[in-house]
């Protein structure tokens, strides 16, 4: 395929140069520890030799706003990607772990201050060129679900498909984007030859070098100038057919994409959609407090079927909303900014009227009603009873409970289930490596009983990495292990079943030996007391962070209920016959994979529980929506068995979304409880409070809240799919995106509200007829809570709840630093001015209280 550039533009940039590394055969899974730091790192170094009035003077800076203004492109609006990345640094903030690659081209962006951007390669159709927009090209960025069309004029990087990268390399769409799994990418950086050529090459060089050592890989860089206005590189991308033509004639679309709202942004879209005569007008949040409240680009999207300029047009749509009575009871202005937004400012009597319901509806601010009367069954944590609880689970289990919090929020009733599989090759791995190592140190279950929950459970951890190592590499043990497989099979149908007054559907009498090696009523005995000190000790973590299972699930039950299930669906022809008459589930007729469900020895695989759990949740809680919380390494296996739930039992099937997260890895790869090289949940705990009190003086209660709340919001400030790299530092700062930071805002925002006894849950008009920016910003922010809320509920991304609680946190240190509320006598100079401070000072405490308990965390009264 090649690259691009047409003759137009070098007619009006005659020094642009492109730098353009490509690279094939990579692992983006590889290096999230060293990608994260080296990207603080870099941080760090522009900090302390750049501020901001320095980078908007740099020439390195000054040349892209230039060209952004010759291309009619307001640099204000688009900012040059590496200025806008520079400027949130200097500002105090931290760029996103999105994946190990990206870190590191950002990094090297900062660094060099130069645009850098990357995307995966097999994502393009036919060649990539850049060029001139004709203005309404349609194009969705990343992260995002509505189309921003192209300004005419605007330099594009586009394929014969759509779109890829507007403005220069401003920003990226979400089809092109470079993920974990990408293999082969293309990174684009462009410069102009008589400013910073030799910049962008040591860049791309660097860039070689580093992915080299860290990802692998076959790389090289190509260059694009006036002399050499294309290239050729060896990768055949994708040929555009009929049905891809199809497709993006149907997604064209010539009204925005509907899309629901919540809030003001509802009440908003509502009226645009009744004044303009459409029914799916978009109205998101403002970026930029600078362009108001809202924004609604519905201009951008009909001018070209209206066959206007979208800013006439947004400012004629702009006329007619000034017009709406209903508009203006919250409205106090609308204006046009850019290449036809549409901006929106509520008014303050509308801003301080939210304020007061903050003050009056307290911890249930922020809740709706929107899911009420729904039943939702929300399953994640799942530890294997005789393994010990990783960072893993605690993972899980964290974005678990937050989802299940925010379900609630949204009114819907809530069962949090538990999932975990008591029975399987790992329960015989784990009792045969326990009765080696009984052997080895001349104990038996009964001495291990003398110790503390603790020592038993770190012994399991021990036997599992013995039984596991020895499965492997001793054929004799292997063959003993599947031997206790079957004896362990029984023994969970004689202690488990009758739990729940249900009887066997599987005969597991016929697979053991009667001339066997073990004692059927020895391992019986020490199943059933390793799984019930298992399921103490996991009961004591849960207690530890907060949240309590309304149902458990053991796959010993749920194995028996879908045992009967695939031989029905056998019966009527949903699953097949395999080799050796096991029973397997058609996938490739389906554009997936086949998957067995009841093996060659007539047993009940993983797939089959998993479908026995669907009805076992159903039959205790009729569910309306079942969600399950995994790792992403089985987003493949559940492909499978919901395309096959979906022939069985098509409701639950359809009720039924899987979230798929990121695995937690050590530096060096995937941690593995078989080789015994794991991070234990508990240890990630104590040694988050162990560092907080060897750095502050806290007491231990208060430190058990931060400690937890450092690890939860680590966990859930980053979106859910993405690898988890957990560093103790960034975590556990009083500054920054940290748990810890907004607990301290909390503690800050008591603390006033406790010196000021006078204080009154009343505001006069006469407080915020002046405001100041300051207090501006934080009241303007407050009434998004119940909106970032309903769609991290409705996503479930309480990232999205993470960042809402950061930024808020961040507006109100602003506000107390340049303010005074109250005298150190807990008096305030003006009694109106001092109690409306008051009054928001108190309910930004409410609000990041509630907030932090969506996420799980508390919030220590003072710290």
């Amino acid at each position: 395929m090649k690259f691009k550039i047409e003759k137009e533009v070098f007619d009006k940039f005659p020094n642009l140069v492109v730098a353009l590394p490509i690279i094939l055969d990579f692992d983006n899974n590889k290096s999230s520890v060293e990608s994260l730091k080296y990207l603080r790192g870099q941080e760090t170094d522009l900090r302390a030799n750049l501020d901001l009035d320095s980078l908007v003077k740099d020439k390195r800076v000054a040349i892209y706003i230039d060209a952004f203004k010759k291309f009619g492109v307001d640099p204000e609006v688009f900012l040059p990607a590496h200025v806008a990345l520079a400027k949130r640094v200097l500002e105090g903030g931290e760029l996103p772990d999105i994946n190990p690659l990206v870190n590191i081209y950002n990094a090297l962006s900062i660094k060099y201050l130069t645009p850098f951007g990357g995307e995966d390669l097999n994502s393009l159709y036919g060649d990539f060129v850049l060029k001139f927009a004709e203005g309404g090209e349609q194009w969705i960025p990343i992260g995002g679900t509505k189309s921003r069309p192209a300004v005419k004029g605007e330099l594009i990087w586009r394929d014969d498909l759509d779109l890829s990268t507007r403005a220069l390399n401003w920003r990226q769409c979400d089809r092109t984007k470079l993920t974990k799994n990408s293999k082969n990418g293309y990174f684009i950086m462009d410069g102009f030859s008589n400013v910073n050529r030799e910049n962008i090459e040591k860049a791309a060089t660097k860039f070689l070098d580093l992915v080299n050592k860290h990802f692998g890989g076959d790389g090289k860089i190509y260059w694009l100038d006036k002399e050499h206005p294309e290239v050729e590189i060896p990768f055949e991308s994708k040929k555009i057919s009929q049905n891809n033509l199809k497709q993006k004639r149907e997604s064209k679309p010539i009204k925005i994409v509907k899309k629901e709202h919540f809030g003001y942004a509802k009440i908003i879209a509502g009226i645009i959609n009744q004044t303009l005569g459409i029914d799916n007008a978009d109205v998101e949040f403002a970026e930029n407090s600078e362009f108001g409240d809202y924004s609604c680009n519905v201009a951008l999207v009909l001018a070209k079927s209206e066959g206007k300029n979208p800013r006439e047009l947004a400012e004629e749509i702009r006329i007619k909303l000034s017009k709406s009575p209903e508009l203006s009871k919250f409205v106090d202005k609308i204006e046009v900014d850019g290449p036809g937004f549409i901006n929106f400012w509520l008014k303050t009597d509308v801003l301080v009227s939210n304020l007061m319901q903050i003050e009056e509806e307290k911890e249930k601010y922020g809740q709706s009603d929107f899911l009420k009367g729904k039943k939702v069954v929300v399953e994640y944590t799942d530890p294997n009873p005789f393994k010990e609880f990783h960072i893993g689970h605690l993972y899980t289990n964290t974005v678990g409970e937050s989802i299940s919090r925010l379900q609630s929020a949204i009114g819907a009733s809530v069962w949090r289930a538990d999932y975990f599989g008591d029975v399987g090759m790992h329960a015989a791995k784990a009792i045969w490596g326990l009765m080696f190592k009984f052997s080895e140190d001349k104990v038996d279950i009964k001495d291990l009983t003398e110790k503390p929950l603790k020592e038993r459970i770190e012994y399991f951890g021990q036997a599992y990495a013995k039984g596991a190592t020895a499965f492997e590499e001793n054929a004799a043990a292997a063959e003993d292990m599947k031997e206790l497989n079957f004896l362990i099979f029984k023994a969970a149908q004689e202690v488990v079943l009758p739990e729940f007054n249900e009887s066997p559907q599987v005969n597991y009498d016929q697979y053991i030996k009667k001339d066997g090696k073990y004692s059927y009523s020895e391992i019986k005995n020490i199943y059933e007391i390793g799984r019930a000190w298992s399921l103490e000790y996991f009961e004591s973590i849960y207690k530890r962070v907060g949240m309590k299972f309304d149902g458990y699930y053991p796959e010993s039950r749920t194995g028996e209920f879908g045992y009967g299930m695939v031989l029905d669906g056998l019966a009527k022809g949903i699953f097949e016959k395999g080799e050796r008459g096991a029973v397997i589930f058609p996938g490739e007729k389906y554009g997936l994979h086949n998957r067995v469900f009841i093996n060659a020895l007539n047993l009940p695989t993983y797939e089959t529980k998993d479908f026995g759990n669907a009805v076992a949740k159903y039959k205790d809680f009729p569910y309306d929506k079942s969600i399950i919380v995994t790792g992403n390494e089985i987003d493949a296996y559940f492909d499978v068995v919901l395309k096959a739930l979906f022939m069985y039992k098509k409701d639950l099937s359809e009720a039924t979304t899987h979230i798929g997260h990121g695995m937690v890895r050590l530096p060096e790869g995937k941690m593995s409880s078989r080789t015994g090289k794991i991070i234990r949940g508990e240890w990630v705990l104590d040694e988050a409070r162990k560092k907080l009190l060897d750095a502050h003086d806290m007491e231990d209660e208060i430190a058990e809240q931060v400690a937890l709340g450092a690890v939860k919001y680590a966990f859930l400030k980053q979106g859910i799919g993405g690898d988890i790299a957990f560093d103790f530092e960034s975590s556990l700062s009083l500054e920054g995106n940290s748990g810890p930071y907004l607990q301290y805002t909390v503690a800050r925002c008591n603390s006033v509200i406790q010196k000021a006894p006078t204080f009154k849950d009343t505001v006069l008009q006469g407080a915020y007829s002046n405001l100041n920016e300051e207090e501006l910003s934080v009241l303007r922010s407050l009434p998004r809570f119940s909106e970032v809320i309903s769609i991290a509920a409705k996503t479930y991304s309480p990232n999205l709840l993470c960042n809402y609680l950061y930024d808020l946190a961040s507006k109100f240190n602003t506000f107390y630093a340049h303010n005074r509320i109250i005298s150190e006598e807990g008096k305030t100079k003006n009694e109106e001015v001092g109690n409306f401070r008051l009054t928001l000072t108190a309910g930004t405490g409410q609000v990041l209280k509630n907030g932090l308990n969506l996420l799980g965390i508390q919030s220590p009264e003072r710290m």
